[in-house]
């Protein structure tokens, strides 16, 4: 049976907050650990902690200069 992780959160509270990394990071890493896949769908800009980039990203690419909130460890765990 296949599974995936469509949705999951990296911060304290819905709509931004503290970004939870290593209780995100070991989630990833259980995840990867039990072969299931996994999507980070808030490709947004903005503020909220939960916008994997910041506002001002281009649309044109060069991205890796306005990953934002926990942009890094998704990044990270695509490698």
């Amino acid at each position: 049976m296949d599974v995936m992780v469509a949705k999951r959160r990296a911060a304290a509270r819905p709509g931004g907050g503290r970004v939870c990394q290593p209780e995100a990071q070991a989630w990833l890493d259980w995840m990867r650990a039990n072969g299931v896949s996994w999507t980070a769908w808030k490709l947004s800009t903005g503020t909220d902690s939960t916008n994997l980039l910041a506002a001002g990203t281009p649309v044109s690419g060069g991205w890796n200069a306005y990953l934002h909130g926990h942009a890094p460890i998704v990044v990270a765990g695509m490698r």
